[in-house]
């Protein structure tokens, strides 16, 4: 194969084809892909509530992109070549950090990203509001329309009905736009129904119960991986971990009636573990145990497991995933993507993804000793398993 042929293949040639190079990279309205060191993309988003970190380096060898570059300035990283010919956002958001290190007489200029759901953060506070009994999906679209500073924000059109129900009149003060819909959320609370939500790259609010909103692009699977099926290979680690773990909530209410101890029922541990949580807007019995059952739902997620995948994309956070694991035991079982971290490892934009799957996960131990309670219909997954 000729020398300029084998450059062209890894990019190392000007100008590149779109194959070969495909992505754009738009910082404040200029697309600066050609100064970027492919090998320095990271993308870190490690959970839904909060912002998922991007960096990369320019290496401005003229010294004419570098100094233009401004904190805040929008950045949206696009792939240009999927399957089916659409492009993708692998990233959108804003510049929060500018690390430049001089190089013999020009710069290296490592940029740190935010993604936009630190905009949640940033919108109109909200100050005193108080809503009326309405549906979730209603109250969250009221908060977005009317505190976000986002035009966009706030469709709907992927929140989720979930109960249908109404939930009770609220006191919202001093909130940002994120604790407000996070309390608004937490009222939908159940044992069995805990919903979750994240801001996708459109400023569109995605709030869902149980396992994602959207199926992955591939099944994972330790044993005979078939990628024209659907399924694909992968290595794992898991972590067990009862740090955060505990078997009782005492919700802090905004009167004695929202106030008091909340649990699951029977647990198979002693001594108890008890924790604490804030919840200012519960006023009665029935939001009590709503807020406790949230806290509950976060705090007893002790698996912390990591898939990475190389080579296969379309990995986002939100994502329905089956996992088949012989060690683990696992057969086929649901998971959750919650979190993809993503660097690149060629300039044909090869890439590895690591996955943080279903931190929710109820403890093995915490299950195991309930096999014959009202949640025993998941004995089948737990039987002889680690923990149990």
């Amino acid at each position: 194969m000729p020398a300029t042929t084998v450059a062209q293949t890894i990019g190392l040639s000007a100008p590149l084809t779109a194959a070969q190079q495909p992505f754009n990279l738009w910082v404040g309205g200029r697309d600066l892909i050609g100064y970027v060191d492919k090998t320095s993309y990271h993308l870190d988003d490690q959970d839904l509530t909060q912002p998922g970190i991007f960096t990369f380096t320019l290496t401005d060898k003229d010294n004419t992109v570098g100094q233009y570059v401004h904190r805040l300035d929008e950045v949206m990283w696009y792939e240009t070549l999927t399957t089916g010919g659409t492009g993708r956002i692998l990233f959108r958001g804003f510049v929060r950090q500018i690390d430049v290190s001089i190089v013999a007489n020009y710069g290296l200029w490592t940029l740190t990203c935010t993604d936009v759901s630190e905009m949640l953060d940033y919108a109109y506070p909200v100050i005193n509001d108080t809503r009326p009994q309405e549906t979730t999906q209603a109250r969250l679209q009221y908060l977005l329309g009317n505190y976000s500073t986002v035009s966009s924000m706030g469709t709907g059109s992927v929140i989720s009905s979930l109960s249908g129900g109404l939930s009770q009149t609220v006191a919202l003060q001093r909130e940002t736009l994120r604790t407000a819909v996070e309390k608004a959320i937490a009222l939908e609370a159940t044992w069995i129904d805990i919903p979750s939500y994240y801001l996708d790259y459109m400023y569109k609010l995605h709030v869902f119960y149980g396992y994602g909103d959207t199926p992955a692009p591939y099944d994972l699977t330790d044993t005979n991986p078939v990628p024209a099926s659907g399924t694909v290979p992968y290595s794992i680690t898991t972590t067990y971990d009862s740090t955060a773990d505990t078997d009782e909530i005492y919700v802090y209410g905004l009167n004695d009636a929202g106030s008091g101890y909340v649990s699951t029922g029977s647990t198979p541990r002693n001594p108890l573990r008890v924790s604490t949580t804030d919840a200012s807007t519960s006023t009665a019995a029935s939001t009590r145990y709503q807020a406790g059952f949230a806290a509950l739902g976060q705090r007893q997620g002790v698996i912390r497991a990591q898939a990475i995948v190389t080579g296969y994309d379309g990995w986002t956070k939100g994502q329905q995933v089956y996992v088949t694991n012989a060690v683990l035991g696992l057969d086929h079982k649901l998971f959750w993507i919650v979190g993809v971290s993503m660097r690149v490892l060629s300039g044909t934009g090869y890439r590895e993804y690591t996955l943080q799957l279903n931190v929710r996960n109820l403890s093995f131990s915490r299950l195991a000793g309930q096999l014959r309670g009202p949640y025993g219909y998941m004995a089948d997954a737990l039987m002889g398993q680690i923990g149990g």
